[in-house]
């Protein structure tokens, strides 16, 4: 994501110039030894999960089973199986 901002910087070494760009990063909140999750992870969704009409995120946010999407039905595992995603290197 991309914005355009206007930030008050000290230049007390007169080293920045009227026109000049940057990029910078702003860090709004940082923790430490927490499992980090890539936001795609949240966007997954097997064909299965398709058809219930849910993704990952709504079971984070305790949505499941409250969408007002069309679902199609599906067959319920009969051998009490469930799948596990595992992230792998990222993905």
């Amino acid at each position: 994501v991309t914005y355009n901002a206007r930030l008050e910087v000290d230049n007390g070494e007169l080293l920045l110039r009227p026109g000049m760009t940057a990029t910078v990063s702003v860090v709004t909140r940082q923790a430490k030894g927490v499992l980090t999750v890539p936001s795609t992870a949240f966007r997954y969704r097997p064909m299965q999960q398709q058809a219930r009409g849910w993704s990952l995120s709504d079971l984070f946010t305790g949505r499941m089973g409250r969408s007002n999407r069309q679902r199609e039905p599906t067959k319920a595992p009969t051998d009490g199986s469930r799948t596990l995603y595992v992230l792998e290197n990222g993905r």
